[in-house]
């Protein structure tokens, strides 16, 4: 019922918004084979997601069916639709996962590593273009790299063990000089289950590398 409701809520704001005669006028322009193709084309994505997700599942020791993986993943396409990026959508997927593996820290890290993976994919590819002069970058070249600096930092961060802890113990340092000591102990303890659960990703220089290749691909 709220499925429902929301879709028609959805719809019904989009042709208050547009407007009904010029909805209707886009809607009689589609071409239903270039419908059918992107619908395919999605389809397509996704389990070139799935393949790279199960890399880590199994890497932690679990596993789980493609199919249910591509069921997974499109059903928290719906919760992209209300939050910014792809934020919801990842943690519903963490969620849905935790109770399939019955892991939920497991879900959460392998789900985690996956998003990273795709993010370094994806702006080395910007990198690349912009380094190339595409008009598809163009305009925004700036922009790309500032967030493919970002994205190899928290990368570099994330699976250097000397890095994670210089930053973690100057976080854990700031907190305890303002004077927020039951806090700091609490973020050292998930710090450490952290530092713990992506230990496996750091060791496995060809897990990465395969993740890389499929991520590659799906932004290609």
């Amino acid at each position: 019922f709220i499925r429902g409701f929301l879709a028609f809520g959805l719809l019904a704001g989009m042709i208050y918004l547009v407007g009904a005669d010029e909805l209707l006028s886009v809607l009689a322009r589609l071409q239903f084979v270039y419908v059918v193709a992107l619908v395919f084309l999605s389809a397509f994505l996704i389990w070139l997601s799935c393949i790279k997700w199960r890399l880590f599942i199994r890497a932690w020791g679990h596993d789980a069916p493609i199919l249910e993986l591509m069921k997974i993943y499109t059903i928290t396409y719906f919760y992209n639709v209300f939050a910014p990026s792809f934020l919801m959508g990842d943690l519903a997927r963490s969620y849905h996962l935790g109770k399939h593996l019955e892991n939920r820290k497991d879900a959460f890290v392998v789900t985690f590593l996956e998003r990273v993976t795709g993010l370094l994919a994806m702006v080395l590819l910007g990198t690349i273009f912009v380094a190339f002069g595409a008009k598809a970058t163009g305009g925004v070249e700036a922009a790309i790299l500032a967030v493919a600096f970002l994205a190899i930092l928290g990368a570099f961060v994330c699976f250097s063990e000397r890095a994670f802890t210089l930053c973690t113990n100057l976080a854990l340092s700031v907190i305890r000089f303002v004077g927020l000591k039951k806090l700091s102990a609490k973020l050292e303890n998930l710090f450490a289950e952290i530092s713990k659960a992506v230990d496996i990703g750091r060791r496995n220089e060809a897990l990465f590398f395969k993740a890389m290749f499929w991520s590659i691909c799906f932004h290609f």
